[in-house]
């Protein structure tokens, strides 16, 4: 198992809040590790009552970025009402094999903000 941390966006429009359905988020990765996943990645909350990941990455690169699509299941709606709250900056992390790139873990978190004098 491999986990990385890479630096994502948020494309307009921000996460609407509940009651608004939401069915798919997108993110846009910037700053990525090796290997390389630049590109967009899409979460999705089916299997709604799934507790775990499906899904793979692939590489990508500025010339040819790479698209993601991970259904996340039961962990959507957490990650959703946390991204309501918190439109940037933004992280996220994902563990996965780096063989088959067979994603098993994602979460998403705030970066913290650089102190201004």
């Amino acid at each position: 198992m491999t986990t990385e941390t890479m630096a994502v966006t948020i494309p307009p429009p921000p996460v609407p809040p509940p009651p608004q359905q939401v069915n798919l988020i997108t993110f846009r990765i910037t700053t990525p590790t090796a290997p390389l996943f630049l590109g967009t990645l899409r979460i999705s909350p089916l299997p709604p009552d799934a507790g775990g990941v499906m899904g793979n990455v692939a590489p990508g690169t500025a010339q040819s970025p790479a698209s993601h699509l991970l259904k996340i299941g039961n962990k959507f709606q957490p990650i959703r009402l946390f991204l309501v709250d918190n439109q940037g900056p933004l992280s996220i992390q994902i563990t996965y094999d780096p063989i088959t790139f067979q994603v098993f873990d994602f979460t998403v978190f705030a970066m913290p903000m650089a102190a201004s004098a």
